[in-house]
């Protein structure tokens, strides 16, 4: 119907229809933006693309700001924080698990993921203030301890006295719940809510990790 009502509007004679050809054109790259590429006879618009971009990278942006509140939020109620020194000890060790030996390098693989230092920084504290909130979940008895203490008996050197924080902090690592299920738990105190439906897979990803995978 609305093809037979252009060719209507655009006139019966051969100039017309040019006329109007050069209308419907002129329309449809105003309306969808300039062309980015051609399959065939069939044409990818920049609309198009842009499309998919903020639809892609705005999901995972979005999953990373709601990460940051939940983890902000579970951090507070418990008193937990991050200092500039643990961010800093925590940067290092994920250049060393990169092979990053250097500023240079360092500044070149961010280059590479379009990210600033103070970005990878806030990442980084995000991480560790989540790593906090999953360990201060999990409570460690005395029994535990020592338990723990008399199975790695040779690699301490000192008494129990000495490193009981440091076997409740090794407990605590290895009884954490993964990243996925400790948002999944801290979602179900901090309810989520989306309101542009075009973000609406955000919430169910995070509150249903499994749902995610395939």
């Amino acid at each position: 119907m609305a093809k037979s009502v252009w060719w209507a509007l655009a006139g019966a004679s051969t100039g017309a229809a040019a006329v109007g050809a050069a209308w419907w054109v002129t329309y449809e790259v105003t309306r969808q933006g300039p062309v980015v590429a051609q399959v065939g006879d069939k044409v990818i618009y920049e609309r198009q693309l842009a499309a998919q971009v903020e639809s892609v990278a705005g999901s995972q942006v979005l999953t990373d700001l709601i990460t940051k509140q939940l983890v902000n939020q579970a951090a507070a109620k418990e008193g937990l924080t991050v200092t500039s020194q643990e961010v800093n000890q925590a940067l290092k060790n994920l250049e060393l698990a990169n092979g990053i030996t250097s500023d240079q390098e360092l500044a070149m693989a961010l280059a590479a993921s379009n990210m600033t230092l103070a970005q990878l920084k806030d990442n980084v504290r995000t991480q560790v203030l989540a790593e906090k909130v999953a360990e201060h979940e999990v409570n460690v008895t005395d029994a535990q301890v020592a338990a723990y203490y008399k199975a790695h008996r040779k690699q301490f050197k000192q008494p129990l006295t000495k490193v009981k924080a440091q076997i409740i902090r090794t407990i605590k690592q290895q009884k954490a719940p993964p990243p996925a299920k400790l948002l999944a738990g801290l979602a179900k105190t901090y309810k989520i809510t989306i309101v542009d439906p075009r973000y609406a897979n955000v919430k169910t990803q995070i509150e249903n990790p499994a749902s995610g995978s395939s």
